[in-house]
């Protein structure tokens, strides 16, 4: 317990009261919190500018952390997603054997990174394209633990590509 009136070392080395020092704490956090509000602010905008949205999966404590911009990315709310499994079960069937070699690549470190595109349900059921791209951090003796990342909704490109593959192929004929 500090007594009133108790003097206490100061941001300098210099005694101060412990008031004092519990306003320049107070002010200092106050400060990190607007600074760490803009960086937010600025990381949303640039996420937004290119249309995708982050994750944060904890794989080993198996719990994943789709941000809500997850929704303006591909359409679907945070609450559509609470695991991972949420997303394994809207991805194609087609789509998911190459998406688990992708991942386990990526987990084992035969891949800098995962990139993986696949199908998923959409809320109305029809099939739409993600791309997802992340960056597993790895324990100490190098197991996957966490990874973090990003996904976007691609079906657009799909379409073009799949228009411009056909256009080739008559042109082959």
């Amino acid at each position: 317990v500090i007594e009133r009136g108790a003097m206490t070392a100061g941001t300098k080395g210099v005694a101060q009261p412990c008031g004092e020092r519990d306003a320049d704490l107070a002010t200092r956090l106050r400060q990190t919190e607007r600074r760490l509000r803009e960086l937010e602010q600025r990381y949303e905008t640039v996420v937004g500018a290119i249309g995708e949205s982050v994750y944060d999966w904890d794989i080993a404590g198996d719990r994943i952390v789709f941000y809500a911009s997850m929704e303006r990315a591909i359409g679907l709310p945070p609450e559509a997603l609470k695991t991972a499994r949420d997303w394994w079960d809207r991805i194609h069937p087609e789509d998911q054997p190459h998406y688990r070699t992708a991942l386990i690549a990526h987990f084992k470190g035969d891949t800098p990174r995962f990139e993986c595109d696949s199908r998923y349900r959409a809320l109305d059921d029809s099939w739409r394209w993600a791309r997802q791209n992340g960056l597993a951090m790895r324990d100490d003796r190098g197991i996957a633990v966490r990874m973090m990342g990003a996904t976007g909704e691609i079906t657009e490109l799909k379409e073009r590509e799949r228009l411009l593959a056909e256009k080739s192929a008559i042109l082959e004929t």
